[in-house]
């Protein structure tokens, strides 16, 4: 990716955040972007997970309803908050159970055209 200016001074920021963030496009929720602190709590490289379905890259999510909550948010345009959700995932090889907290905000152009969902 080859960035100038702007760009590059905001994608700076994206990857410095302190919080995990990732985009997802389409209504198939393509991994798009994921910062060092998604990366990290994933376990996985950019590799594995850039252009390709959440599902695939993190199967484990699927029963636990998140990426349906990702894809209401696509075709709802409504913004999803949660404190204190429970999850079960994969990282490094270790299945981990903890409580998050995310925001699933729908993405829009210049439009008004929903065409992702950032989760943070």
């Amino acid at each position: 990716m080859v960035l100038s200016g702007s760009s590059k001074q905001l994608y700076n920021l994206f990857e410095q955040a302190p919080s995990a963030i990732a985009i997802f496009r389409g209504p198939d929720a393509i991994v798009e972007l994921a910062n060092k602190r998604a990366l990290e709590i994933t376990g996985k490289s950019r590799d594995e997970l850039i252009g390709r379905k959440l599902e695939e890259v993190m199967p484990e999510l699927q029963g636990q309803g998140y990426i349906d909550l990702i894809k209401k948010v696509y075709h709802s345009g409504e913004r999803l908050i949660a404190e204190e959700s429970p999850v079960t995932f994969t990282s490094h090889g270790k299945t981990t159970n903890t409580f998050v907290k995310y925001i699933f905000q729908p993405i829009r152009d210049e439009g008004g055209n929903i065409t992702g969902v950032m989760a943070v």
